[in-house]
């Protein structure tokens, strides 16, 4: 059957026979979105496992209304600015309170992207994060989806029109990164998505600068013998995370923790709760300012799809619940030495590893940011031998007098180090073939030996002895 015209939230209703014991889809409402759910799930499943969403587009005219977001789902302004003040970093806009900016929800695109093509809202043309999010958004009416009913049936709330361009993918394999490279590419992109490779290079499309996304990840802490901790940091405020991880491909996946992620340079943190011999991510809420407490503030950080699991296969996908309490956070993962059986020779079909000895963001990543949505362009890859640079804490404003205070306090502290310094007689250990030295007090050494291409723990030893 073809597409309707448009489409509205509940359209999908389950039939089950009592004698053969199946369950089938049919096209119809029934009061409530677990059909919708239910039939996103195994689009979703089939999507991680081939590393496409070909299963989506060969049977799009029948589940063309389940793509209902897209990175640029939630753009507050129509000229994809989030509505705060154009003269702070995209750093410093931790004023995730953005209830007031939701409160006028004519002004945001609670379906689609924010560009229309020929006055019509689209979805992205994939199932994904960003449509998990929005229907568990609708469900719970999570402002501003508290707003999309208003006293009528969920069959009677309309979301988003088809894509006519959908079909014409089915059977050419495009692999998830490239679809989203393609979908955010300048131009016409959206609208008008390059379907005439199957495969890009990377460089190849390019998006504008406020979708570039930028994303770093690098080794942030040592968990003694066992593992690592990588660090992934995307600038901005993300709502939706939607992240392909080179060098993982986990068939049972990861789940998330809510521990605290540990301390940057930490030689022994193991992970506090789970088996340490499994994958696990961890997250960080970035420094608010003046002591605000980000637990009382703050949005819940859950998976995207999957009540507990934030790695499926490749993908790391997360979400902020209610949206309207967003605040600014990094993603922390836990890699063990020794990986679970099949963890990197089980590759999705668009998977062709580019990190060696480390794990890497890949080309295609994105992000819901409640602007235009983000995109990644190319591959960033952790460096296995050497950590992360340590992010600054956001600036406090500076209260009057505080800045005279702060100078004399320093200049007092540097007289009383630089006696101590010249007291202490370091001298400079020479670097060594795969590992990382650095000053150390009394000629003692620091370094990151390695474990199969992987740094092993950080230890340091006294000039004189053996490693």
């Amino acid at each position: 059957p073809s597409p309707p015209a448009d489409c509205m939230l509940d359209f999908i209703r389950i039939d089950f026979s009592p004698k053969t014991g199946e369950i089938t889809y049919e096209i119809g409402s029934d009061g409530n979105l677990a059909a919708e759910w239910a039939v996103m799930e195994l689009l979703h499943a089939d999507a991680v496992s081939t590393g496409s969403y070909e299963l989506f587009t060969c049977a799009y005219s029948q589940f063309a209304c389940l793509d209902v977001a897209a990175a640029s789902t939630l753009s507050l302004q129509s000229d994809g600015s989030d509505g705060l003040s154009s003269s702070l970093g995209v750093d410093e806009r931790y004023f995730t309170d953005v209830n007031t900016a939701f409160s006028n929800a004519s002004a945001s695109n609670l379906f689609g992207g924010v560009d229309q093509c020929d006055g019509k809202r689209l979805g992205d043309g994939a199932i994904n994060s960003y449509d998990f999010a929005v229907m568990i958004w609708s469900i719970f009416k999570q402002p501003p989806y508290d707003t999309i009913q208003k006293g009528v049936p969920l069959s009677q709330v309309p979301t988003v029109s088809p894509r006519h361009d959908i079909q014409s993918r089915c059977g050419t394999g495009i692999s998830r990164g490239d679809w989203q490279v393609r979908i955010n590419a300048e131009g016409d992109g959206y609208c008008q998505p390059d379907l005439n490779r199957r495969r890009l290079s990377e460089g190849e499309l390019t998006v504008s600068q406020s979708k570039s996304m930028e994303a770093r990840i690098g080794l942030w802490a040592f968990g003694a013998a066992a593992g690592v901790w990588y660090k992934v940091h995307v600038p901005g405020r993300q709502l939706v995370l939607e992240l392909l991880i080179d060098g993982l491909f986990l068939p049972e996946g990861a789940r998330l923790s809510n521990e605290a992620p540990p301390s940057f340079n930490c030689t022994d943190c193991l992970p506090l709760y789970g088996d340490h011999d499994q994958v696990q991510v961890s997250f960080g809420r970035r420094a608010l300012l003046d002591g605000d407490d980000p637990s009382r503030s703050c949005a819940n950080i859950v998976p995207a799809h999957h009540p507990s699991i934030a790695i499926e296969g490749n993908l790391l996908n997360l979400r902020q619940s209610p949206p309207a309490k967003a605040c600014l956070f990094d993603a922390y993962i836990w890699v063990p030495h020794t990986l679970p059986a099949g963890a990197r020779a089980t590759r999705a079909a668009d998977e062709t590893g580019q990190c060696e000895s480390s794990i890497g963001v890949k080309r295609g990543s994105s992000a819901l940011n409640g602007r235009v949505g983000v995109v990644q362009l190319n591959t960033v890859c952790a460096n296995p031998y050497s950590l992360f640079t340590n992010l600054p804490l956001l600036p406090r404003a500076i209260k009057p007098g505080e800045s005279a205070i702060g100078w004399a306090w320093g200049l007092l502290v540097l007289l009383l180090l630089i006696p101590a310094a010249v007291a202490m007689h370091c001298c400079y250990c020479k670097k060594r073939t795969k590992s990382v030295t650095m000053w150390k007090p009394k000629c003692a050494r620091s370094e990151l030996p390695l474990e199969g291409g992987r740094p092993r723990a950080l230890r340091v030893t006294p000039v004189g002895q053996e490693y």
